[in-house]
């Protein structure tokens, strides 16, 4: 339910500026929510320098919605993707003292846990689940 509310506010505010956008001659297509992100579950790091948040997408080829996670500084510069491709990365969460992150990703084709190391960018899987975890806490 908070997904489909987030996504109908979202559409709802990209609307309206690409209407005005193209002098509120062009109406919103079906192929234009290939086009929507949006960005959730943000993550400030221990020390209150950066954020890691998801960004979400949606591809056209599969017609499914994927995720990665992405981090920018407090200041809003060096914002860089943490993940790439067309995976669903999500529920990322700081280790204490802000050195790893773990998170819920299907890079593997299952969903896992992994980690990450932000000062070697290295990451490692840490789980076989038979059942996916729904998120980190």
């Amino acid at each position: 339910m908070r997904t489909k509310l987030a996504f109908l506010l979202l559409i709802l505010t990209v609307l309206p500026s690409a209407l005005l956008a193209n002098g509120g001659t062009r109406r919103f297509q079906a192929l234009d929510v290939f086009d929507l992100e949006l960005a959730a579950d943000p993550q400030i790091s221990p020390d209150g320098t950066s954020i890691v948040y998801v960004r979400t997408f949606f591809d056209i080829m599969t017609d499914r919605r994927r995720s990665n996670l992405w981090m920018v500084r407090f200041d809003g510069s060096r914002h860089r993707p943490l993940t790439t491709g067309n995976e669903n990365d999500s529920s990322p969460r700081w280790s204490p003292d802000g050195k790893r992150l773990v998170y819920v990703s299907t890079s593997d084709g299952s969903t896992q846990l992994y980690l990450r190391w932000m000062d070697s960018q290295q990451t490692a899987k840490l789980t076989h689940l038979t059942h996916a975890p729904q998120s980190v806490t």
